[in-house]
Order: structure tokens, then sequence, then C-alpha cells
């Protein structure tokens, strides 16, 4: 039997020129033949961004070397090779890749992406749209501006190579191999707890990250929220935690990509539920996930529930910002305020460009109790149901007279 052993494959590029005029970029495999010259050796190749080898060569006998025209500058190949006869054929070689240098007719560039955070790297002219690593060749000369845009829950950093720095768009021009790193870091939320009185205790925090007595610090990645919000209007928090809560939140457990829930159940009969997704994941595709998962428990909510509907949305986990409305000479109460904000500020505020969600913290809406006589409803023989859907036909009519949202009086009265 014929002995065979490929001991190394070693790759070098070859830049060559004739004459002042470049010809194409090559690769050269070099290879140590232990067969006596009596094995014909194939060589296979794969780009580094391919999993498969394909073969490009079968070298003869007592030929240790392989010279490949057939590659473009600027993108890394890996080779192998195996040394076969008639009989038997040996191991494949170790792999070993490279990279044809330019031969100045280019500007050949690559951009990696580094760091914990994520997001995507594009080029003006096109020919560089990535979220990791990619390449691409321009004519020499060529200026290319590259342009990072952070994944939400991350926070481009900077440029490092290529002559790039800082956070703004980095332009380059030339006729060589340009490496530029765009740096993503993840996104963070820092919370205090500080423990006062008189009494001992613990606190603790999910996810993991604060466990003390007394005062503690922990910061969290600031990951892609969901925020799915329903209304049970006259329910208290009881009632919302049992017919609302318990049902969405049986049917949204499990979501994929999903790091952590929080939910918040109101005595005014809001309810909030929060699911924080991992970096990196497509926040419209966790919407939907949300949407789909939650539109299961529908049937099992109240009917008042259902007839205003589930509102999702996505958005940061970190506030951008907080805004306070106040009256410097105390003309006006709370109660005016936040309706003041409810018509004329939120609105405003979500249809900005990048904004997520507008949230009125602690909102005081107008509104008016109606309480029932027993003996009275009988009496005229009515049921609670015919004194909703009076107020209803009135609430209707005032919708039509006073088109101002939020604007709040007696039921079928001018607003006050």
């Amino acid at each position: 039997m014929t002995r065979m052993c490929l001991l190394v494959l070693s790759l070098t590029v070859a830049a060559c020129f004739a004459a002042g005029d470049a010809i194409a970029a090559q690769l050269t495999a070099l290879w140590s033949d232990n067969s006596g010259g009596e094995a014909t050796t194939r060589i296979e190749r794969r780009p580094q961004n391919v999993v498969a080898f394909a073969a490009i060569a079968d070298v003869p006998p007592g030929v240790t070397a392989y010279v490949d025209t057939s590659v473009s500058a600027g993108t890394t190949y890996c080779y192998r090779a195996v040394a076969y006869d008639d009989v038997a054929a040996s191991p494949y070689s170790a792999e070993a890749c490279a990279t044809p240098g330019n031969d100045g007719s280019s500007l050949d560039v690559s951009v990696s992406r580094v760091g914990v955070g994520s997001g995507t790297i594009a080029s003006s002219p096109a020919g560089i749209l990535c979220g990791s690593d990619c390449t691409a060749s321009y004519p020499a000369g060529t200026p290319v501006t590259l342009s990072a845009t952070p994944a939400a829950g991350s926070t481009f950093t900077g440029w490092n190579g290529g002559g790039c720095a800082g956070t703004g768009p980095c332009t380059i021009a030339g006729n060589a191999r340009v490496a530029v790193a765009a740096a993503f870091t993840a996104a963070t939320k820092s919370i205090a707890v500080s423990k006062a009185g008189d009494v001992t205790g613990s606190i603790v925090s999910s996810p993991a990250g604060i466990q003390c007595g007394t005062t503690c610090f922990a910061t969290y990645s600031s990951g892609t929220q969901v925020t799915l919000t329903a209304n049970y209007p006259g329910a208290d928090a009881e009632v919302v935690e049992t017919t609302v809560a318990q049902p969405i939140e049986q049917q949204v457990n499990g979501i994929d990509n999903a790091l952590y829930y929080q939910s918040a159940s109101g005595s005014d009969g809001s309810y909030t539920l929060n699911v924080t997704f991992a970096l990196g994941t497509d926040p419209d595709i966790n919407t939907v996930n949300v949407q789909n998962r939650a539109s299961l428990a529908t049937p099992q909510l109240p009917q008042e529930v259902s007839h205003t509907g589930l509102t999702i949305r996505k958005k940061s986990a970190a506030l951008l910002q907080v805004i306070t409305v106040f009256s410097p000479k105390n003309t006006y109460d709370a109660v005016y305020l936040s309706n003041y904000a409810t018509i004329n500020i939120i609105d405003t505020l979500a249809r900005i460009k990048g904004v997520g969600q507008v949230t009125l913290f602690g909102p005081l809406d107008y509104s008016l109790r109606i309480w029932l006589d027993p003996d009275r409803l009988t009496e005229l023989n009515l049921t609670p149901n015919d004194i909703i859907a009076a107020v209803n036909r009135a609430l209707h009519s005032m919708s039509f007279n006073w088109p101002s949202r939020g604007n709040a009086g007696m039921v079928s009265e001018p607003p006050n």
C-alpha cells in the first residue's frame, strides 16, 4: 500500500505585476508530499463565510504547489488537501486561510462588528449592509461612507481602523485594502435601592443583581420591551388580576427570546404587562409574537375589556426623557393638568419619529360615577344594563357635539 501523509498546507499571497499592468490577484497553496511522488493531491477551497468545501484541482504526483487565480481581492479563502492513489487516501490536512492582496485597481473595504451590543453597518455607495462581518470592493478612488445603526437596546460607541474614529459616518477612499471595526455595546439601566425605617429585611431583584439588606446598586442590560395594556372600567386591582392578568399571562408566558415579565394591575381598572426580550432580537417579531399569544386569551376576557381592546407596543426598556407639567402659580389642580397633558401633549410626542410610547404617570382623568338605587330601578322596571345603554347613547351623542377628546361634564350636557 502506498504510504501517504499530508503534514503541512501553507498559503501565501502573491501579487504579480508585469510591465506596469496589474494582473489578477492569486493565492498559492504549498504542501509536503510524503508519498514519494506517487500520489495525486486534491485541493479543496471555500470562502471563509461558506461552510462546505469544493474541489478545485487535482494536482499530479510530484507537484507540491498550486496557484489559484480564480480568487477576488479582499475575500478570505480557506483551503485543505488530501492525497490519494488507486489504493487509498490520506486524511485531510488542517485547513489554512488567506486573503489575496489588492492589485491597486480597487478599494477593498472589510467591516467587522465588535462588542456585546448589536447593530448594522451600511455603506454609500451600496455594497455593505450587514450586522456582523462583510466586505465589498469599489473602483479605486471611490469615496465610501460607512454608517452604523445600533439595534434596539444597543449603543454604537465608535469606529476603529481605516482612519475612522468617533461615532459619526466615516468616509474612506484610496486603492488598497481597508479594515474597519464598528463597536456596539449593550444599553444599560442602573437601579439603586435603599431601605428606610426600623424594620429589618432584605431586598432581592429578578433578574438577579440586587440582594441586600441596606443599600445596594445594580446595572442591567436594557433589552427591547413589548408592552401590553388593557383597561377594565369599574374594576379594582383584585378583579383585574383574576379576570384580565391571569388569562393573558397564561398565554404570553414562554414566548421565544423573552427574558422576564413584569405586570401591574391598578385599582383604576388598568393592566400593564412588560415583556423584556434579549438584545439583538427583532422588536417587530417580538411584538407580533406577543400579539398572537395575547389574542388567544381574548375569548376569556370580560366583555368590557374585549370591547376596548388590547394595546401592544414595542419600546426600549430605557426612558428617553421625563417631562414635568406644573402650574407655576397653582392656578390649575392636578386633574386639570393631567387632562391638559392627555389632550395636548401625549399625542404630539407620540408622533415624533423614534418615540415608541408616551406614558402619563398617575393619570387623573375626568370621570363620572353613577350610583344606582335598586328599589327605584325595580319601580321603573329597569336593570343596570338599561342604565349603561342609556349612558352609552348619551356619550355617543356627545362625541359628535364635543369632538375634543378628554373634555368632561355631565352626561348630555356641555363639558365644563
